[in-house]
């Protein structure tokens, strides 16, 4: 950071950006965008906010970048590099929220027509059967931490939501590659309702699918009989198979099979290049990624009076899973999920009640005295009437009420025109004390003034 210039240009293009980041770490990342940001600060000059904003589309587009050149699980640096670009693109959406809200919309709608209208005029072209490109789905992962995730309404949170998930349920399987991408989308679902506790189905359908899959294989229709499971089955069958030739051959060549352990899903390396462990040790990865997803979603709907109905159906797949697993860790995983599971679902149907009509208090009639009339000509010396001795009485009693109404308005317009009329003397008075000290003032410095004349002229 040392060599860096204090003031840096931002560059026009993004190749050039691209190199002068090559070959930094963290720090020097932050320094090099910092110093941008500080000698184009939009107070400084009127053309400045269009730097800054094209500098917050190049950091996109190198957050973007990223993920296709390696594994950023597997690489250290690589994923601080992205949490260090997540800092700076935070930082600069609070400094302009409207631009930012209007370049996510046009970049979720550019998704959204390269993964559904790809024939459309003027739709980008898609990248192979995944449509997106590997940092297209970390863009989902970065809308978390730039904007709130927990409002019912957001401009840029519930489109996304939208469409992850379309993706997960429209777009077809066609290889492994798709399969992996939606289990990603699927983790970075639960950052979305983990606080809200919103129910995304097609989430919870694709890993029930999946799980049914990698425990049934082919037989995976005659158990759940979804689209899903029968996309799902063509794949399996085509790339992976039954698996366990070639799980033998990997747990042979590599020591850490050896021991039980079962790295963790490349999903990148998978996404980008295709590469994977083998279909033996695919079919448990997908498995490991799949059961830490329904853990996540499982405790977060634990409050929904259906979770029986969500997650009991996935105990079969679980139970087959673990029966044949070879890795110990994967399969005590599996078994605590299922106690899991069990003591939700067995909390909810015991909280669950039977619909019921609302319950109102019952409204007593109303017991009113009889009102008769009787046209009779009273007589000289009869009783009075009771009641129009009370009407009489009530309506003394109304019109006084009335008078004593009409006494206190006046009253209270009485007194507030007196203070009025308080206030306006004070008010005079100040103005007249202002007055004389200010002609007092004047007279003083005028006999100042002549004073000074004087002893001008006598030097």
């Amino acid at each position: 950071a040392s060599s860096l210039s204090f003031l840096l240009e931002v560059p026009e293009k993004y190749s050039d950006f691209k190199e002068l980041l090559a070959g930094k770490n963290v720090k020097e990342m932050a320094a090099v965008v910092n110093r941008m940001y500080k000698a184009n600060h939009p107070s400084l000059a009127p053309g400045n906010k269009r730097k800054i904003e094209r500098l917050f589309v190049m950091l996109l587009q190198h957050f973007q970048h990223l993920p296709s050149s390696s594994e950023p699980c597997a690489d250290a640096s690589n994923e601080e590099s992205l949490n260090g670009l997540c800092s700076a693109l935070y930082h600069l959406c609070q400094q302009m929220p409207l631009f930012v809200v209007d370049l996510f919309k046009k970049k979720l709608s550019g998704m959204r027509a390269t993964a559904f209208e790809p024939e459309g005029e003027g739709a980008p072209k898609a990248f192979g059967t995944l449509a997106w490109r590997p940092g297209d789905f970390l863009l989902f992962q970065l809308i978390t931490k730039l904007f709130p995730a927990s409002d019912l309404k957001h401009a840029i949170v519930n489109p996304a939501m939208l469409l992850m998930g379309q993706y997960i349920g429209q777009h077809p399987i066609l290889s492994v590659e798709v399969v992996v991408a939606k289990l990603f989308l699927s983790f970075i679902a639960h950052s979305y309702v983990q606080d809200s506790s919103r129910y995304i189905p097609e989430v919870i359908e694709f890993l029930r699918s999946v799980l049914c899959v990698c425990a049934f294989g082919g037989a995976a229709q005659s158990k759940w009989n979804s689209p899903t499971v029968q996309q799902l089955s063509k794949v399996w069958a085509k790339d992976i198979g039954d698996g366990a030739k070639a799980l033998q051959k990997a747990i042979k060549k590599r020591k850490e099979l050896k021991g039980g352990a079962l790295p963790e899903l490349p999903v990148f390396r998978v996404l980008s290049k295709g590469e994977s462990e083998g279909p033996g040790v695919l079919r448990y990865q997908v498995a490991q990624a799949a059961v830490h997803s329904v853990r996540l979603f499982a405790s977060t709907y634990r409050s929904l009076p259906c979770f029986d109905m969500l997650f009991r159906p996935m105990l079969p797949a679980l139970t087959a899973i673990a029966e044949a697993c070879p890795f110990p860790a994967l399969k005590t995983s599996i078994q605590e999920l299922t106690v899991q599971i069990e003591n939700f679902s067995r909390a909810a149907r015991t909280g669950r009640r039977p619909l019921q009509l609302q319950r109102h208090k019952p409204v007593p009639i109303p017991t009113l005295a009889p009102k008769l009339e009787e046209k009779v000509t009273k007589r000289y010396g009869e009783a009075a009437d009771p009641e129009a001795e009370t009407k009489k009485l009530k309506a003394a009693i109304k019109r006084e009420k009335k008078h004593a109404i009409r006494e206190l308005k006046k009253d209270n317009m009485f007194l507030a025109q007196e203070r009025v009329k308080k206030r306006k003397r004070e008010q005079d008075e100040k103005e007249r004390e202002y007055k004389r000290l200010m002609t007092t003032f004047q007279k003083d410095q005028h006999m100042l003034k002549q004073v000074d004349k004087l002893y001008a002229k006598a030097k």
